[in-house]
């Protein structure tokens, strides 16, 4: 399975059930300092879901192992990815995470052979501020591919 595969099927089961999914999202416009990191993925839903309006959700895809684990060696890449999401989740194919091995802030979906999606770990929901004007900019530069 590829990223790209791990793409469509977050874009098909999020653009049908009342969410906006967007890949590789710049935080910022122009470059310097987190204005050229990229989340994998980001949703946000169209309505309230419980007790938030919009809820949003950050995406870090990993299709191979050592991948992963380089990621769990260096927590902080994931910083800026929490600042713009009330939850964040590790995207793999089936078996390939251990969600025992994620923090109580990283969750975990799985995708099977047949593009389906299920989170197997829900992370910790958090509070976030409003959002900087570049990353709007950024999130509106993509809206033309969402769909």
């Amino acid at each position: 399975m590829t990223a790209e595969d791990i793409h469509n099927a977050l874009r098909s089961h999020y653009n049908k059930s009342g969410w906006l999914y967007i890949r590789e999202l710049r935080t910022g416009t122009g470059y310097g300092s987190c204005q050229d990191q990229y989340i994998d993925g980001w949703a946000i839903s169209e309505w309230k879901v419980k007790t938030i309006s919009n809820l949003i959700r950050a995406f870090e895809i990993k299709v191979n192992k050592s991948d992963f684990d380089c990621e769990l060696k260096n927590p902080d890449k994931r910083w800026l990815a929490y600042t713009v999401s009330h939850e964040f989740y590790f995207v793999s194919p089936v078996g390939l995470i251990d969600g025992r091995t994620l923090s109580k802030d990283d969750g975990l979906i799985e995708i099977d052979n047949y593009g389906l999606v299920s989170i197997k770990k829900r992370p910790r929901q958090r509070a976030i501020t409003f959002p900087r004007w570049s990353f709007v900019a950024s999130i509106i530069r993509n809206i033309g591919d969402c769909k």
